[in-house]
This record gives C-alpha cells, sequence and structure tokens, in this order.
C-alpha cells in the first residue's frame, strides 16, 4: 500500500523510504506530533487503497472534532539521516522497497472482578528480525486490498481469536505512530520504515470473561 504526501496547495507525491514523514509533511525537524487528515482512497491505475496524509492547520484542530495524530521518537532516525544527508542504503535483494503501512489494536476491557480498565499486549517472538521480544499491542502488515480498519479487525483475530463484527465504526482510530527499525541511527542503517495505524476497541462487558491475560491500565 503506497503512502502520499498532500501539500497545501493539494499536490500529492508518494512516500519514499528514508523520508521522515515529519519533514515530507512541512511540518520541519523539530516536529514531533501533529494533527493529521487521513484519507484512504482507491489508487485511479490499481484500483488498491492508499493512504494520503496532510497537515492539519491549528485553526482547523481548534474546532472541537478529534482527529488523528502522528507521532514520532525524538531521534526519529530518518529525521536524523535527512539534517546529516546521510543517503539511504538500498538492499539489493529488495531494491523496490517502500514505507510499509501496519496496524495495531488497543483491546479494551473491564476487569471481571475489580472493574478496572486493562489493555492486552503480546510479546514478539525473540528471534523476529524486527523488535524481536519487546511488548507491543496486537497487529501487522496491511494487505495490499484492504482498508485499515479491515485489516485492524483481521489482526485481532488472528492473534487473539476475538472476533469483532465487521463494521467501519467497530473500531476507533487513535493516531499513527512512524516507527523505524533499528530505532538508532548509530545501531545501523534503516532497515525497516512502517506507518503504523493505532485502533482502540473495547470489549462488551459480557465477553470481559474472555481467556486472555491482561495487563493493568
Amino acid at each position: 500500500m503506497d503512502i502520499f504526501i498532500r501539500d497545501s496547495s493539494g499536490t500529492e507525491r508518494c512516500l519514499e523510504r528514508g523520508d521522515c514523514m515529519f519533514h515530507a509533511l512541512g511540518l520541519g525537524f523539530d516536529s514531533f506530533s501533529a494533527a493529521l487528515h487521513v484519507e484512504q482512497l482507491a489508487d485511479e491505475e490499481t484500483s488498491l487503497p492508499r493512504v494520503v496524509m496532510q497537515a492539519m492547520k491549528e485553526e482547523t484542530c481548534e474546532s472541537g472534532e478529534v482527529v488523528p495524530v502522528l507521532g514520532h521518537a525524538k531521534r526519529c532516525p530518518a529525521m536524523e539521516m535527512q539534517q546529516q544527508a546521510i543517503p539511504v542504503q538500498i538492499d539489493p535483494a529488495r531494491p523496490n522497497q517502500k514505507v510499509a503501512v501496519a496496524c495495531c489494536v488497543v483491546l479494551e476491557r473491564k476487569d471481571p472482578k475489580t472493574g478496572m480498565p486493562q489493555v492486552l499486549v503480546t510479546r514478539r517472538h525473540p528471534l523476529m528480525r524486527a523488535f524481536p521480544f519487546i511488548w507491543v499491542f496486537p497487529g501487522g502488515h496491511v494487505d495490499p486490498h484492504e482498508q485499515l480498519w479491515q485489516a485492524g479487525l483481521r489482526e485481532l483475530k488472528e492473534e487473539t481469536g476475538i472476533e469483532v463484527s465487521a463494521a467501519r465504526d467497530a473500531l476507533h482510530l487513535l493516531g499513527f505512530w512512524e516507527s523505524i527499525y533499528p530505532s538508532r541511527l548509530e545501531v545501523g542503517p534503516l532497515r525497516k520504515q512502517h506507518l503504523v495505524a493505532f485502533f482502540h476497541y473495547r470489549l462488551p462487558d459480557d465477553l470481559s470473561e474472555v481467556d486472555v491475560k491482561f495487563c493493568p491500565v
């Protein structure tokens, strides 16, 4: 799935691997969070979904509407590479590798004993090539034909066994994160870059006894 950046004039360009998303959005290297206008449109040539992002103006954000926010690390490797004019190293085995799109679901429930909110996190396998053995929310890559919310529902079922009614409003979009591996430039060259969409879903009270171990909020 391609990611496009739209500027204030309406011109769109495809996000390239190694681009700092904040710099591409015209927000500058000192920005670490920004409100976004996000659309998922069908590509005119392939009919496959593509993500289009545009930074929102301050006056638009103050209208009271809840809008998704984009964030990234204060030491974002892509940002530091562009600041220092370091070229992106292309893997010969994957010369056309682009910024990938993934999604995670923050699954919340009410503790059946205490009534306190809990969220579900999973631990990545220690042999995973990126971010091994860290705690994450259930999620994964978005398939080329999927809408973001559809991928969220699919990943939730695949990773937890919990099946949610396939409705667009079943999941609430919280925001996006620019994820880069390795997470520090000094560790090594950029190997993976993702735009990760975070969704929220709260289990109905009658499903709070579901057999998974949740972590207290």
